[in-house]
């Protein structure tokens, strides 16, 4: 599910992204930490984190706003999430 929502992100209508970003963030609120980033299996999280990323930028406030919301549920779950997209994350921290 959270591939089909990361897709949605290529959108730029503002509905459509303020709907898949809601959709992410109550995904990663209730979802346990093993199911989103599973040992086995696809990594749905090593897709949607550089996604994310590119939004701390955004325009719409509304739109970095709940990107931040993800972020924040993905690194306290899945901390080494963040190792694998670290310089994309610090350069945009520097913005």
């Amino acid at each position: 599910m959270i591939e089909f929502f990361t897709k949605l992100l290529d959108s730029t209508d503002p509905l459509i992204l303020n709907g898949a970003l809601e959709v992410l963030r109550q995904i990663c609120e209730d979802t346990p930490p093993r199911e989103l980033d599973p040992i086995d299996g696809p990594k749905p999280l090593n897709v949607l984190v550089p996604r994310l990323i590119q939004f701390f930028g955004h325009p719409n406030e509304e739109l970095r706003q709940k990107t931040l919301e993800i972020m924040n549920f993905v690194l306290f779950s899945t901390p080494t999430i963040i190792v694998s997209n670290f310089d994309a994350f610090l350069q945009v921290c520097k913005e």
